[in-house]
């Protein structure tokens, strides 16, 4: 269950209370509407719902399998994320071609509950997962019903970059980006004795495919030691609200940098400067 922040979240300020909200992520090829009664709210990873006369609250966020199958056996394994464990009750199943549902029960924020979880798979794009949860004397038919009208409401469509989207691509895709960053201390003659360097490769291909290389060194006079550590995966660019986002997504993991640019031009990941040149150089 752990994402990136900015997956499937409409990037709210504030609490949206008792109307129904129309959702369209054209970058995500798909939209979806929250229904009447409902306040939204982001934290972190999710887009949160809660609701003045049903009680309990749902939880919005992506889902990246490509398959009922590969949906199914995510499921069924249970989520385990900070603050949340949840086993399933063994009751996950297909109710179509292209929809996961079943029961889990455990722990959510230091109470017991027991949750209905709901996914669609999409072949052009991100799906989306929906869990409804409560404590346990509580749960009921009203919160799986609402659930359902969500996932009901959801629209898949052929991914359309928007035009902060298509601007990142041509500036990044076919690239290799460049960290550098060295900090030093001096002696008492006022020569350099130690210090540490930073540095980061990171090469992003055509075919949405990454290589990652992070190098951390420490070096003491002459001498020094450190490592470099490489990955790899699938990569993409998305923007949400007013913000755009280089994603990178390692097995069973990912990373995520927001972007920007100075108004001297430079490229800026998560506010650090990169230095952009063609993989050819």
């Amino acid at each position: 269950m752990k994402h990136l922040k900015c997956i499937l979240l409409i990037l709210l300020n504030s609490l949206i209370m008792n109307a129904q909200q129309h959702i369209n992520l054209q970058d995500l090829g798909l939209n979806y509407t929250i229904p009447t009664g409902w306040a939204s709210q982001v934290d972190g990873d999710y887009m949160f719902l809660k609701h003045n006369d049903i009680s309990g609250l749902m939880v919005i966020f992506e889902s990246r399998s490509k398959s009922v199958a590969d949906l199914l056996n995510l499921a069924s394994n249970g989520i385990t994320d900070e603050g949340v464990e949840l086993r399933s009750l063994d009751d996950f199943r297909l109710t179509n071609e292209n929809t996961v549902e079943g029961h889990y029960q455990g722990i959510y924020k230091d109470s017991i509950v027991k949750a209905f979880a709901i996914g669609v798979i999409n072949g052009l794009g991100s799906g989306i997962s929906i869990l409804a949860l409560s404590e346990p004397n509580h749960f009921n038919d009203n919160l799986k019903s609402e659930a359902r009208k969500l996932i009901d409401s959801v629209k898949f469509e052929k991914v359309k970059p928007s035009k902060k989207t298509r601007f990142w691509k041509d500036r990044l895709v076919g690239n290799r980006l460049k960290y550098f960053n060295t900090r030093t201390s001096n002696d008492f003659n006022g020569v350099i004795s130690t210090g540490i360097s930073d540095s980061e490769t990171l090469e992003l291909f055509n075919d949405n495919s990454f290589y990652y290389l992070v190098n951390n060194q420490s070096f003491v006079n002459s001498g020094t030691l450190g490592k470099g550590e490489g990955s790899s995966g699938d990569y993409r660019i998305v923007t949400l609200g007013d913000y755009t986002y280089l994603q990178l997504f390692f097995k069973g993991d990912s990373q995520e940098f927001e972007l920007s640019v100075t108004e001297s031009n430079n490229t800026l990941l998560n506010g650090r400067r990169y230095l952009v040149v063609s993989l050819e150089d």
